[in-house]
């Protein structure tokens, strides 16, 4: 396990948390997460596309609500696909009785879009960190504005929509393609018999029992076979939680302590559920009322193929003196590295003038005709405008071999007629403004929601001006995932 500091989310992950795993109430009884799992672990993809290693994720402190201040320890245990017989517990990391790990907050937040200062958050009631007073933080220290012991559940009741970001202290997390794995809260009490005798009835050998209490994410694994643990997958991230009450205690919430799971790319992560989670009596309710959680994170195509990769293109189109919403025409691309082709898809266009899109010098249309509309009409950027369907503009573009979205995006171009008759091209190698700094498209991996009409891009993506002023801090490279809540346009489903 490798510590790798703090890792961004948007403001809304509190809110998104506590609505889904209600304070004192039992987390069966909204059906907004799965709360009986294992994952199996895929390995990670290479160039090929073939499944290879370990497979690896980032888990990172988010929320937390909880009285106690007793020992607790984060970890995940691993075992082979067939057998309990070889399983191994790794601890991650108290969670609890410290409220700073190394001289740092679990969790940090920002409020009222002052970017030069985060302030501290727990999970816990605790004053103190049970670190000699010369290793805390100072009391006098701003960051900690007095309310550096209040568990996330206080802050975002305290601050609500002034709170513009939060950060959680990340780990790296390894496991060997192949094997089953979940996750545990480890407490300080003693083994219950009964979930002594549980364990060995699924083949763990009596010299790997635990020596103590463990809450785990599978229920069979648990005192009594209850279920400790949530998994939920929303649309920016995904988090899991743990019940930190021993033997027969707790309220079942699972929000005691609370992470982001997020893949290599700081994208959320979307693991493959077990065939025994997904025929869990405990998960029927929350799988029928969310599929989504139980599908592979490429599903399978037609043939049998790997998903392939989908990039979305943002333009602007009208120079410097503009909104920087990026999007006045939204692509969705396709590269097929095999069979060396391309497909375009129109998303939207917040375009006023008549805006013609090319890819070299094949012409796919004018934005405004694809979706049947005049220009001056802006479809898919504003909630309560013109929706329209997804419009293909072109399938089995040539896509030579050893072309990429990053040496060859140029190729996708909008040409502007202005309101004098003149004509502007834009495509991404053209950047505006006396230091050539300025640019015109945004390029992302994947799916993405663009921003609503006027609404500037570092507004909807609060992470994006710190992204670009430090390309290369891993703090702010998900900044595409972590849009600001209300900014963006949310693809009808």
């Amino acid at each position: 396990m490798e510590d790798v500091g703090y890792m961004n989310f948007g403001s809304w992950a509190w809110d998104d948390i506590a609505l889904a795993l209600v304070e004192d109430q039992d987390a069966s009884k909204f059906h907004t997460s799965l709360i009986d799992y294992e994952i199996h672990a895929r390995g990670e993809k290479d160039a090929g596309g073939e499944y290879h290693a370990d497979e690896g994720f980032y888990i990172s402190f988010i929320y937390g609500h909880t009285g106690t201040t007793a020992t607790r320890v984060l970890g995940y245990y691993t075992h082979s696909a067939d057998t309990y017989s070889d399983i191994e517990y790794h601890d991650i990391s108290e969670v609890i009785s410290l409220d700073y790990l190394n001289g740092k907050a679990k969790v940090q937040y920002q409020i009222d879009g002052n970017t030069s200062v985060w302030y501290d958050a727990n999970f816990d009631y605790k004053d103190g960190d049970g670190l000699p007073s010369s290793s805390r933080p100072s009391a006098a220290d701003p960051k900690r504005r007095g309310d550096d012991a209040f568990n996330t559940l206080l802050v975002n009741k305290a601050y609500g929509d002034r709170i513009t970001a939060v950060r959680g202290l990340s780990y790296k997390i390894e496991v060997p393609k192949g094997k089953k794995f979940g996750f545990y809260l480890r407490t300080n009490g003693a083994l219950s018999a009964d979930q002594r005798n549980r364990l060995l009835k699924l083949g763990v050998p009596e010299d790997r029992l635990p020596s103590t209490q463990i809450n785990f994410s599978f229920a069979p694994m648990n005192n009594l076979g209850k279920h400790r643990s949530a998994f939920a997958v929303y649309d920016n991230f995904s988090f899991m939680g743990l019940d930190d009450s021993p033997n027969n205690g707790g309220d079942l919430d699972c929000n005691d302590v609370t992470f982001v799971l997020s893949n290599l790319k700081g994208e959320k992560y979307r693991p493959e559920f077990t065939e025994e989670t997904i025929e869990s009596s405990k998960n029927q309710g929350t799988i029928e009322k969310h599929p989504e959680y139980i599908k592979p994170d490429e599903p399978e195509g037609e043939e049998g193929e790997a998903k392939l990769q989908d990039w979305t293109l943002g333009f602007e189109n009208a120079g410097t003196a503009v909104d920087f919403d990026f999007n006045d025409v939204v692509l969705k691309v396709t590269p097929d590295t095999k069979n060396h082709t391309v497909s375009v898809w129109l998303l939207a266009t917040g375009a006023e003038r008549n805006t013609r899109i090319y890819y070299g010098n094949t012409y796919l249309g004018e934005a405004h005709e694809a979706f049947g509309v005049d220009p001056g009409n802006m479809v898919n950027t504003v909630e309560e405008g013109l929706h329209r369907s997804p419009v293909l503009l072109a399938d089995n573009l040539p896509w030579p071999s050893g072309y990429t979205m990053d040496t060859h995006r140029h190729l996708f171009t909008i040409k502007v007629t202005e309101d004098d008759g003149t004509e502007t091209t834009i495509n991404s190698n053209i950047m505006l403004g006396d230091q050539h700094d300025i640019p015109q498209v945004l390029c992302v991996a994947g799916d993405w929601d663009w921003s609503l009409e006027r609404v500037n891009v570092e507004t909807s993506y609060p992470l994006l001006g710190s992204w670009g002023r430090n390309v290369h801090k891993s703090e702010f490279w998900n900044w595409y995932s972590q849009p600001s809540h209300g900014h963006v346009f949310k693809k009808k489903k």
